[in-house]
């Protein structure tokens, strides 16, 4: 919690402490009530001191991955599975829909996805001989 000082400090008034020599300022920030035109001023600066003006980015990316034709559901199956282990072990996350299996955006929960994850799919996907093909798209903020 910000004390007094602090607050007072944030929104540029004199400490106004006892003992500290300083005028009493008409605007007491925490004691005084917010009240009279040069409050509201004084309410406005602290607001715009203790609040956030944007929310950080949540970058992530979408990943398209195209199976070769005559593979089984089973080896589809398998295949998905090992897919998604990667991700987990390398601490990414994904979002997809029932009807899209082979779409995700994939993201970081603790964190941001960068380049180095793309191109970990990339090489998963190589190594890969039944992946017809695997579009990774450029990093994204999920929250626009």
């Amino acid at each position: 919690m910000l004390s007094r000082r602090s607050l007072t400090h944030m929104v540029g008034h004199s400490a106004d402490e006892p003992g500290s020599g300083a005028a009493p300022h008409p605007c007491r920030i925490i004691q005084d009530a917010w009240n009279g035109s040069h409050a509201a001023v004084c309410k406005r600066q602290l607001r715009a001191a203790t609040s956030m003006t944007a929310a950080c980015p949540h970058f992530g990316f979408t990943v398209d991955i195209t199976l070769a034709p005559g593979l089984s559901e089973a080896e589809a199956v398998k295949l998905r599975q090992q897919f998604l282990s990667t991700l987990d072990a390398s601490g990414m996350t994904h979002a997809t829909s029932e009807r899209a299996m082979w779409r995700y955006v994939v993201s970081r929960d603790a964190g941001q996805a960068t380049n180095a994850d793309r191109e970990a799919i990339a090489a998963w996907a190589a190594a890969h001989a039944v992946i017809a093909s695997c579009r990774i798209g450029d990093l994204i903020d999920l929250r626009d």
